[in-house]
């Protein structure tokens, strides 16, 4: 996850290999600790076209 921020409740952030103005974001369940900005390792659980469902590998 290259990069995080707070969206109600959950963070969100956008994956390496997508463009940081593109389309497309990573949505995170089970960040414990994160904060936003946070890098973090995460498996790719589900995908919606260019958006993300992703669980942090703690």
């Amino acid at each position: 996850m290259r990069q995080a921020t707070v969206d109600s409740e959950r963070l969100v952030g956008r994956v390496k290999w997508l463009a940081g103005d593109g389309d497309g974001i990573t949505h995170l369940e089970g960040s414990g600790s994160a904060q936003p900005f946070d890098f973090l390792t995460v498996r790719i659980a589900d995908n919606y076209n260019y958006d993300f469902e992703a669980v942090a590998i703690t």
